[in-house]
């Protein structure tokens, strides 16, 4: 996925439809994991 990352594309597909996400990531940097759970974040109810 040249030019993207998992984040990005959770975010995409999210955009086109809703459907459960388990977003698995061997990253250990914290700001990465962050960036995750934020972009999640905007797909939930209040």
């Amino acid at each position: 996925m040249p030019g993207t990352d998992g984040v990005d594309l959770m975010g995409d597909m999210l955009r086109i439809r809703e459907a459960p996400v388990i977003f698995l990531s061997a990253y250990g940097r914290e700001e990465t994991i962050a960036r995750a759970l934020e972009a999640i974040s905007k797909f939930l109810p209040p």
